[in-house]
């Protein structure tokens, strides 16, 4: 599960591509959704069945609800987060306390 702000999904997108190449699925909600699905079933299907989460840490990040959300619903399943610190602001919240 790839979580990210709208106006990085194109970079979500280049990054679940190359992850593809080494068998590994990702879901990128703007791209693994499908057309008349509805789009909140979907994205906690991908949270429910996630094994890992890479969060997109940019310095928009935390302004999200959607991303906070994510974030936290990994943590409370126990699920590893890698932080991808993309940008300048470090990962806030309960992410802070690892390196990105």
């Amino acid at each position: 599960f790839i979580s990210h702000r709208d106006t990085h999904k194109h970079e979500a997108r280049a990054l679940g591509d190359a992850l593809e190449e080494y068998g590994i699925s990702a879901f990128v909600a703007h791209d693994t959704i499908e057309a008349m699905s509805e789009w909140r079933d979907e994205v906690r299907k991908g949270l429910q069945t996630m094994e890992v989460m890479l969060a997109f840490i940019t310095d928009d990040f935390d302004e999200s609800a959607w991303t906070n959300q994510e974030v936290g619903y990994a943590l409370g399943r126990g699920v590893p987060v890698i932080s991808l610190q993309l940008e300048r602001k470090p990962p806030s919240g309960f992410l802070e306390g690892t390196q990105a």
